[in-house]
Order: C-alpha cells, then sequence, then structure tokens
C-alpha cells in the first residue's frame, strides 16, 4: 500500500481488503509459502528473492547476500536474512 502498488478501482473495498485478495492469489500461485517454523508467517522461495533483486537493481539490498558491500544510496528496501527464521 505504500509504494502505491493497490489500486481500488471500486470505493466499496479498502486497500487493506484488496491487498489481501493480492495476496491470496499470490499465495495460491505458489508466490509465497507458509513457514515451517512459524504458523502465521509467510516466505518467498529463494529464487523468487533473487529475481526480484536482479529485477529492482540498487533499490534492494539483502544483507546476507550483499555483506561486506557499502548500502547504496538508492536503495529503498532492506532485508535482514535470519537463519533461524526459516
Amino acid at each position: 500500500m505504500t509504494e502505491n502498488f493497490i489500486q481500488c478501482p471500486r470505493q466499496s473495498k479498502s486497500p487493506g481488503e484488496v491487498g489481501e485478495q493480492y495476496f491470496d492469489v499470490l499465495l495460491s500461485r505458489s508466490f509465497f509459502q507458509q513457514s515451517s517454523r512459524f504458523k502465521t508467517c509467510f516466505v518467498m522461495h529463494n529464487l523468487l528473492i533473487d529475481l526480484e533483486k536482479y529485477v529492482s537493481g540498487e533499490i534492494y539490498f539483502r544483507l546476507e547476500v550483499d555483506k561486506g558491500k557499502c548500502i547504496p544510496k538508492t536503495t529503498r528496501h532492506f532485508f535482514i536474512f535470519n537463519r533461524r527464521d526459516e
């Protein structure tokens, strides 16, 4: 919602409701998977994360992969990967 990707063509639904519908569609297409450790959390497969990083370029910074590098000033999304969270 904060990036204005959610469009509400019908005023009868809030951006939160539309976002929930988008999430459910992506979940049904295996874009997201339920975390094996935390049942209320969802994760993306590493291949999808790598694709997102490739497409987004320097606006995305993943600490585990990019460790040792300086964080670019163009970074808008910062991700910290913790193996214990899998």
